[in-house]
């Protein structure tokens, strides 16, 4: 973020008197506080020693770039960009290295692609060449720092063994990780259901610890293999018991027990166990495979698989998903039972469903004007 530092002398001046100077309070612009509480927090957190001053003149960089762009834009791209300026300032009292640089890095990249682009649909993924970083398009809140997609691309880049990529995004990862429960976490930080920022994802710190390691392995790199292990820390504490044994919680604030995040689970944490020796996750993956393979039934409609327990059908794209991770769990551990719903839900996707004909409802007659 070193190149927002030649902006950082004019950043006070933008923030104390072009920004916020003039007019009543009823004219300034929804987002004016919110760019007080953005250079209260960098000054706060300055003096707190959480963050350097060239990390803080960054950080007044960045926030003068935005404060600059959003005047210029309009209808979706301003609402985009305002809601993001929103977002970071709700963490103003608690800026530091790892979160100010993810929060920062975050705003930097909304403004220079709303400045030149339109939003995307939702789902949208985007590269941020500066450091490799990967940002989801929410429309209405602007591209977000999504942990499992980034770790998922981590692991796309090691399966291609396109080494520099993989280095690129691990690195930068490492300089946005947390520390959570002695271990390292990747928080995300936009509202989401009931859940309030920052939360974590059991799942998103299993698909973590997976491609740390088999990064670590690939570019010969210790750190990242030990880094690996912080975060397998965090996992444990991101289950929950059910009827059958322990389900990881896809959302830190919910207790929602959806199939394909317990699939992907244990996927990644024998993943990870392999490429570290870990028998603690080796263990809890075996036991989140027992408790899995004992309550798939409750997934099953008869013609279609379940998000989660006592929950919708699967959405067309998370069933396939489902089969997915079936089908190399199957292969990988033997299952009879994988092996099972995989064939099932499989042949769920092209089998129409089974039409019973019901009885006749009997004849209606329209109600007569006249009574």
């Amino acid at each position: 973020m070193g190149r927002f530092r030649a902006a950082a002398v004019a950043a006070v001046l933008v923030l104390s008197g072009v920004v916020l100077s003039g007019g009543s309070a009823s004219a300034k612009p929804p987002w004016a506080k919110d760019l007080a509480l953005i250079s209260s927090g960098i000054v706060r957190a300055q003096a707190a020693g959480r963050i350097d001053a060239a990390t803080a003149g960054d950080y007044r960089g960045v926030t003068t770039a935005a404060a600059g762009t959003l005047p210029k834009l309009r209808s979706s791209r301003y609402h985009n960009l305002a809601a993001v300026v929103h977002q970071v300032a709700g963490f103003w009292k608690g800026y530091d290295r790892p979160r100010g640089r993810t929060l920062f890095a975050m705003l930097d990249f909304n403004t220079r692609w709303f400045a030149s682009h339109w939003d995307q649909k939702s789902g949208t993924d985007v590269v941020d060449y500066a450091d490799g970083t990967w940002y989801r398009a929410f429309p209405g809140i602007g591209f977000q720092f999504h942990p499992l997609e980034n770790f998922g691309k981590l692991n796309s880049f090691v399966a291609q063994k396109n080494d520099a990529r993989a280095a690129q995004l691990a690195q930068s990862l490492l300089d946005r990780s947390v520390v959570r429960g002695g271990g390292l976490a990747w928080e995300y930080y936009f509202r989401f259901g009931s859940g309030r920022p920052p939360w974590v994802s059991g799942m998103a710190q299993a698909v973590a610890a997976q491609a740390l390691a088999r990064a670590g392995t690939r570019l010969g790199d210790p750190q990242l293999t030990a880094a690996s292990q912080r975060v397998f820390k965090t996992v444990p504490s991101l289950t929950r018991e059910v009827t059958t044994g322990p389900w990881i919680r896809l959302y830190s604030f919910s207790d929602v027990t959806v199939l394909n995040a317990q699939l992907q689970a244990i996927l990644s944490l024998q993943d990870y166990a392999t490429q570290t020796g870990d028998a603690a996750a080796a263990s809890l993956a075996s036991r989140l495979q027992s408790s899995t393979e004992a309550l798939l039934p409750r997934f099953d409609t008869g013609y279609w698989s379940l998000y989660s327990v006592d929950g919708d059908e699967a959405p067309l794209e998370y069933h396939k998903y489902v089969v997915r991770l079936l089908t190399m769990l199957a292969k990988r551990t033997g299952s009879a039972t994988f092996a099972a719903y995989q064939q099932k839900f499989g042949n769920d996707l092209r089998q129409p469903p089974v039409l019973k004909e019901g009885s006749g409802s009997g004849p209606i007659y329209p109600w007569p004007t006249d009574g």
